[in-house]
């Protein structure tokens, strides 16, 4: 059986051993039982467990990017909802904390000061959390 690699461009192939894993928008609340779901988000979680556990085992970078309503950054799909009371993803919430299945426990909660002021968390060997603003 042959690997799907061997019927690409050499120079279209990618070289897993040079990439990083970028993960964005696995945060409880956009998952199906949260305040505010996104469609398939929590059957992806398995796959994405996968490719984590692969790139945590080979020591490749890995990058969570989340986000945190506050004031005027909040997606515009979601603006109007913030003012008649809904709690999306803001910071210091159990909805803003990264899906249960992707994370370490020994990562502890998202520091969403550190975030908010443009710093970077480390989670892990080689796994950043950072900060997407709007």
């Amino acid at each position: 059986m042959s690997d799907w690699t061997d019927s690409l461009d050499l120079y279209l192939a990618p070289d897993l051993a040079h990439s990083a894993l970028i993960i964005i928008d696995t945060q409880v609340d956009f998952c199906d039982s949260g305040a505010s779901p996104i469609p398939g988000s929590t059957a992806v979680l398995p796959t994405i467990a996968s490719l984590l556990a692969v790139y945590r085992s080979i020591g490749l970078p890995i990058s969570y990017g989340t986000r945190l309503y506050e004031g005027d950054d909040v997606d515009l799909v979601r603006r109007s909802a913030l003012p008649d009371g809904a709690s999306i993803v803001r910071p210091g919430s159990a909805g803003s904390q990264i899906a249960l299945k992707l994370w370490s426990e020994s990562a502890g909660e998202l520091d969403a000061t550190s975030l908010l002021a443009g710093r970077f968390q480390e989670v892990g060997i080689s796994e950043v959390m950072i900060w997407k603003p709007r």
